[in-house]
């Protein structure tokens, strides 16, 4: 299932460091539930793993060299089938300005009462704070931040999904079976994987959600 048709769409709306640390998410979850996919980079070149298990993604290749540079520094890391480092750079940002300033005339006990100038500086601030907020509007799309825990768990759904095959059904009843507390239907499943690859600008693999795909050679 193909991204390609969404991802320009997607990244009108979505910040690169949104991206970039869902990514990050992704790759977290990939260590934790399918260490397979790690363990394949120690045989394959950053290329062919990026091909192979990534549709051949711009960011996984960078992230297949980053790994194989950091195993050779550290081969406990290559052990524990984890990353080691992500590649720096992935995020465009939005120009955000480090620091900002905000002027104003303090408090002059001899002309002015203690509550006035509290009240005009709480004004005065507020008008400072909503010409910030309306002016980073202009710089770039705002983005809809997904909160740490739903990412860690749609993350943990897509790689389910997608290195284990799994079917939505089977990602749902796995939940009943947990006795989670979160009731999640499948369909809130299906779109939360399909919204996440999409961000993430991974290829799914051949089959729809709903049913059960094909497995990989």
């Amino acid at each position: 299932m193909s991204t390609d048709s969404t991802a320009s769409s997607i990244g009108k709306t979505t910040s690169e460091y949104s991206r970039a640390d869902a990514r990050i998410f992704f790759l977290k979850a990939i260590e934790r539930h399918a260490q397979h996919v790690v363990e394949a980079l120690r045989e394959q070149t950053p290329e062919k793993w990026a091909q192979s298990w990534f549709g051949g993604a711009r960011w996984a290749l960078q992230q297949g060299k980053a790994t194989k540079s950091a195993w050779d520094f550290s081969p406990l890391t290559a052990e524990r089938f984890e990353f080691g480092r992500y590649p720096k750079g992935l995020s465009k940002g939005l120009g955000v300005p480090l620091r900002e300033r905000f002027e104003y005339s303090p408090w002059n006990p001899l002309k002015e009462s203690e509550s006035a100038a509290r009240k005009r500086l709480r004004e005065q601030f507020q008008g400072h704070l909503d010409e910030k907020i309306e002016e980073q509007k202009t710089r770039g799309a705002v983005p809809d931040i997904q909160a740490v825990r739903s990412l860690e768990r749609n993350c943990e759904w897509l790689v389910l999904y997608q290195y284990h095959h799994k079917t939505i059904a089977e990602i749902a009843a796995r939940l009943d079976e947990e006795r989670s507390t979160e009731k999640v239907s499948p369909d809130a499943i299906r779109k939360a994987v399909m919204r996440l690859a999409k961000l993430i600008e991974l290829d799914l693999h051949e089959g729809d959600p709903p049913g059960r795909p094909k497995k990989r050679r």
